[in-house]
């Protein structure tokens, strides 16, 4: 895939520019609808991770969606709307082919978020006829690790459905759909990331993500509260310990980026990874990311239908009310004023969608024989053009 024009590239250039407008101009908060909808169509799942930010009695225990009503939620959002299909695991429901099917009949764009293990040749085939856009597996290690967490034998069937996904795409002479490796960081396998990078791009892998844990339980989760939870101070999940060289191993991810055709992405995002040192900082979360504009972009939508922005704030049901109505309801109008007021939310941090603000590196003057030691034109372009991953 044309590094220029690839999906993580469009996906940034769209998260930046979307918002704008609306951000701006409250007027235009309905004409500029969100153009992305992660919707977690289940809440069940066959595996039983215990980092996952669903992982609830009370989100696993309540009624699913009927495909009646996912249908008619999907008919509700714009045209040019971008549907992540994600849970609990999409494909434990039955009917999961005959959704991309009516997705793709109403002509609205699909992803999907998996764990890769229940893919077989007629879903896979399903997913390039009906232009499935990106697919994010997640495989957090090797096979010692992966099973540690998922179970035994589970390695090798997912790494078989990952070899399975790029046969039908090489045989249908399809680019699509796109597969993002996902991997959760812990202290446990981040020592490995360079590693797994590799095999990510061997593999055919379109992008690599790297995430961290959610650091509170209000990220991404359909446990829905009122709007008064903006205000809590944040509840770590865990007080994960990282190795100390573990900027060292992020420069090594950007170093094999800038050459790699596999694109890297980060969560929470980063341009170098000097970054972090902002995302372990303590201080307050206006001086370590930049300002979020995402919920003007991107909307959540609940297994039971209900609306939230990412944080879990509930702002509506689309299952009951348009999304206009859903828009302009006072508890998302109240929402996106105090986000607007305060940049972000002590709860915010660490959220895959946040940005952590730039470390500046310390400066070094360049010698004459600096210079000297390196070819003219690619001195000049450095200077002109950094590389970036």
């Amino acid at each position: 895939m044309n590094s220029l024009f690839d999906l993580s590239n469009l996906y940034g250039l769209a998260c930046n520019i979307w918002p704008r407008f609306p951000y701006d101009i409250p007027q235009l908060q309905t004409a500029l609808k969100p153009f992305l909808y992660l919707f977690n169509i289940t809440n069940q799942c066959n595996l039983n991770c215990y980092y996952c930010c669903q992982k609830t009695s009370l989100t696993r225990n309540r009624p699913e969606l009927s495909f009646e009503d996912i249908a008619g939620i999907i008919k509700k959002l714009p045209r040019y709307a971008v549907i992540v299909f994600s849970g609990g695991e999409p494909l434990c429901r039955d009917d999961f082919t005959q959704l991309l099917q009516e997705t793709r009949r109403l002509k609205r764009k699909t992803a999907l978020l998996t764990n890769g293990l229940l893919l077989n040749d007629d879903i896979i085939c399903e997913m390039i006829q009906n232009r499935l856009l990106n697919i994010g597996i997640a495989i957090d290690g090797d096979k010692y690790y992966y099973e540690k967490i998922k179970g035994r034998g589970n390695y090798a069937v997912v790494m078989d459905n990952v070899d399975r996904l790029a046969y039908h795409k090489k045989k249908a002479k399809s680019s699509f759909p796109a597969f993002d490796w996902k991997v959760t960081v812990f202290p446990e396998n981040v020592s490995r990331l360079p590693l797994l990078y590799q095999q990510a791009a061997d593999h055919g892998a379109d992008s690599f993500t790297v995430s961290f844990p959610k650091k509170n339980e209000f990220q991404f989760n359909d446990c829905l509260h009122d709007i008064a939870v903006l205000d809590c101070e944040p509840v770590s999940n865990g007080n994960y310990r990282f190795p100390e060289n573990i900027e060292d191993i992020y420069k090594e991810l950007f170093s094999i980026a800038r050459t790699s055709r596999t694109r890297l992405r980060t969560y929470p995002q980063m341009k170098q990874a000097e970054d972090l040192k902002n995302y372990f900082e303590t201080s307050a979360i206006q001086k370590r990311y930049s300002a979020c504009r995402m919920p003007w972009s991107g909307m959540v939508i609940s297994s039971t239908g209900e609306a939230y922005p990412c944080l879990s704030v509930r702002i509506g049901d689309l299952k009951k009310q348009s999304l206009a109505q859903v828009l302009t309801s006072p508890e998302n109008i109240r929402f996106r004023n105090q986000l607007k007021k305060r940049s972000l939310f002590a709860i915010c941090d660490g959220c895959c969608y946040a940005r952590l603000k730039p470390v500046l590196k310390p400066c070094r003057s360049s010698t004459p024989a600096d210079i000297l030691s390196a070819t003219a034109p690619a001195t000049l372009l450095q200077w002109i053009m950094p590389l970036k991953p």
